[in-house]
């Protein structure tokens, strides 16, 4: 069994869990306190259509946080593999990256579906479609979240390649994966460590370096 696998995927499935059911709070205590401000328990309760609408909303946010997720991933699997041991350090810095892409997909997520929401309200002056799914209209809530949906699947891919590039990937190697250096012609060399024997004979960066110079002189 390789235990930096499963150290990932569980470090990937606790986050996933735990901010996946907060995002289904907050998305819905949004909706309630905005949107449908006006709509007492019993009409949320019993609304068809804002519980369609809402589901659909929640379902996007979802989509669009998601991808705050991987880039963390990929940010702890890199300080890992770089210093080739696991610290707490490494976990907390990979959490700190997270919870940064995490609030930027919240907040992106939000602008989103509001600016989505206006637009298609826009295009269809006529019709109040907020006004017509607190109404109880499944067709404007299906609708809707069938928009919202739409949107959600034009943009995530943009905005998860987006949140990727925000990894500083150099900054997190450490000098345990060795010494990068640039050469004459721009291009990037990764200089190993040495390190030194258990038995304190020459260390092996030193030794393979004399090796293939002696090799190189009886050639000559």
């Amino acid at each position: 069994m390789d235990f930096q696998i499963l150290f990932f995927s569980t470090y990937e499935l606790i986050v996933s869990l735990a901010f996946g059911l907060l995002t289904v709070f907050i998305v819905t205590r949004f909706i309630n306190a905005t949107l449908m401000k006006d709509q007492d328990a019993h009409a949320l309760r019993s609304n068809t259509s804002t519980a369609l609408f809402t589901g659909g909303m929640v379902l996007a946010v979802l989509i669009l946080v998601r991808g705050s997720v991987l880039p963390s991933v990929d940010a702890l699997r890199s300080m890992v593999l770089s210093g080739e041991t696991i610290t707490l350090g490494i976990v907390l810095t990979s959490l700190g990256y997270f919870l940064v892409f995490y609030l930027i997909s919240m907040v992106v997520s939000i602008l989103l579906i509001y600016a989505t929401i206006q637009v298609h309200m826009a295009a269809t002056r006529d019709v109040d479609e907020i006004k017509e799914v607190k109404a109880d209209n499944i067709a404007q809530a299906i609708l809707l979240s069938g928009v919202l949906l739409g949107m959600t699947y034009f943009i995530h891919t943009p905005l998860s390649r987006f949140i990727s590039s925000l990894v500083d990937y150099d900054s997190l190697e450490t000098l345990e994966a060795g010494e990068i250096i640039e050469s004459a012609t721009g291009e990037r060399l990764v200089v190993p460590p040495i390190r030194v024997s258990p038995d304190g004979a020459a260390p092996e960066g030193v030794a393979l370096e004399g090796a293939a110079r002696d090799e190189a002189t009886q050639e000559n």
